[in-house]
């Protein structure tokens, strides 16, 4: 009897054993994902994804590792990257709105021009209606995005090689090279400006031949370009911007534990307020330099009621938008 009761008790004593390894939690899962920029390490852009690697593996010890890699060497051009974001070729990626909006047309409200007149407008932007819109996007094309971990590509400016640029009779018969997008070619249509579309690499070989005039970026892709050694006049105006933002592949995200997710929150939103305000400081630096340095024979800034004349030439443009998109997609990001 006393036999019969001891096995029972060893049979129950390893029946609890095993329950117990089984409801402990499971040691941390080692993980590795391949995460793609589409510029060189160099960029700001590019140092986001550093920042992010560099203290998730630091606060995971070292469970997760982030590979990163630059010049879209996975893919050949970032619809390209964000089709393997999707299909799980690529992990994840800081993506950008302007070339996304292929996938959905509403990703263009974040480059609707003269919506914002500096970074703490654009910013309002971002962690107001951008992070719904970010939202919705992402679950509409199957992703894990994280909204609130957003930043800026970087206000467009002017550059061209004929002639200063105030007026919309300045801008008027230039031709400028601009990206392939349907929004920034209807701003240019109403704005009488030639336009054309070409990869930024073949840019330098456009503008020394003269196949175009000028083109239009942001500071720091003007800088990287050297585009001073081409172009003579630089106009200041914030007329465009683009959003950016972490997206990864549903499966990749799901091989992160909860905490491992949780940690990915939070960095990604420290690596982006930390390009938020690095992006100001290296932009105003830019341009304290071509002023003193003279790289540029004139940079003008744009005074609010000239901008305010630009405005009112593409009206029309707000208008054709706000009837494609629906009020209550755009109005929120109107200027």
């Amino acid at each position: 009897m006393k036999v019969d009761r001891l096995k029972s008790a060893v049979a129950v004593s390893a029946m609890l054993v095993a329950a117990g390894v089984a409801a402990a939690p499971a040691a941390a899962q080692e993980v590795s994902l391949r995460m793609e920029s589409p510029v060189g390490m160099s960029f700001l852009w590019s140092q986001i994804y550093v920042r992010f690697a560099d203290t998730v593996a630091e606060r995971t010890n070292g469970d997760v590792e982030i590979q990163i890699f630059a010049n879209s060497e996975l893919s050949r051009d970032t619809v390209t990257q964000f089709e393997n974001i999707q299909a799980g070729t690529v992990d994840g990626a800081v993506v950008n709105s302007q070339p996304l909006s292929v996938f959905d047309d509403r990703l263009n409200v974040f480059s609707l021009p003269f919506q914002a007149a500096n970074a703490e407008q654009y910013y309002a932007i971002l962690d107001g209606p951008g992070q719904e819109l970010w939202a919705s996007a992402f679950e509409n094309l199957g992703v894990v995005g994280i909204p609130e971990a957003s930043s800026m590509g970087g206000f467009r400016q002017l550059t061209n090689s004929v002639r200063p640029v105030r007026t919309v009779d300045d801008i008027e018969g230039l031709t400028i090279r601009m990206p392939g997008s349907p929004l920034y070619q209807d701003v240019w249509d109403a704005l009488n400006v030639n336009t054309t579309s070409m990869p930024f690499g073949e840019l330098i070989g456009a503008l020394e031949t003269g196949v175009v005039d000028g083109q239009e970026n942001p500071t720091n892709i003007i800088e990287a370009g050297r585009l001073y050694e081409y172009q003579d006049y630089l106009t200041i105006w914030n007329y465009s911007n683009s959003a950016l933002t972490f997206a990864f592949n549903q499966d990749s995200w799901n091989q992160l534990s909860a905490e491992q997710q949780q940690i990915f929150r939070e960095e990604a939103v420290n690596a982006a307020n930390w390009h938020r305000e690095e992006i100001i400081r290296v932009d105003e630096e830019l341009l304290e330099r071509y002023q003193a340095e003279g790289l540029f024979e004139e940079v003008t800034f744009l005074t609010d009621a000239e901008i305010a004349a630009f405005k009112e030439a593409i009206q029309p443009v707000y208008d054709v938008w706000t009837e494609r998109l629906g009020a209550e997609v755009i109005e929120p990001f109107l200027p």
